[in-house]
């Protein structure tokens, strides 16, 4: 993960401009993980098929907001980072979502990440033509998939 934000540039300090998306976010540990640490994410958003693991993501979320560890690291974080007047606000700057990828809002996204190994090849399809058409405002996007997937289509990285 933080070899992604070190290339996107999401690891250096300035103001947190950008708004990250994990497409198809299990549990919700890159979503947290890109807000908490990556000074450059000013909000995060996680989408996610299975209702079981979407509502483990929220709860684990949740938990954090509740004990203000959540706060805390995003403070810590921006401070590293140079930026000491901005004031994180956790949960609004964090949604963890239960839903189609494919009907998810990208339209504030600046940085996506998919990772479609267990994807079938129509979804992975799908998937790239949904980020091809926000290509306009999403400079960033990162797929993991296998080698024969890729070759089938073409992704956008």
């Amino acid at each position: 993960a933080r070899r992604l934000a070190e290339e996107w540039g999401l690891c250096e300090g300035g103001k947190a401009v950008a708004t990250f998306a994990d497409l198809g976010s299990g549990v919700g540990k890159l979503v947290v993980q890109s807000y908490l640490e990556w000074p450059g994410v000013h909000r995060a958003l996680g989408v996610e098929l299975s209702a079981t693991r979407a509502k483990r993501a929220l709860e684990a979320w949740e938990a954090l907001l509740l004990s203000d560890e959540a706060f805390e690291l995003r403070q810590m974080a921006l401070n590293l980072a140079g930026d000491n007047d901005a004031t994180p606000n956790p949960a609004e700057e964090v949604k963890l979502l239960h839903g189609d990828l494919l009907d998810a809002d990208l339209s504030d996204v600046t940085h996506a990440y998919v990772s479609s190994l267990c994807f079938p090849e129509s979804l992975i399809f799908d998937v790239s033509l949904k980020l091809k058409q926000a290509t306009w405002q999403l400079p960033h996007s990162r797929t993991v998939s296998t080698i024969e997937k890729r070759n089938s289509h073409e992704i956008y990285c």
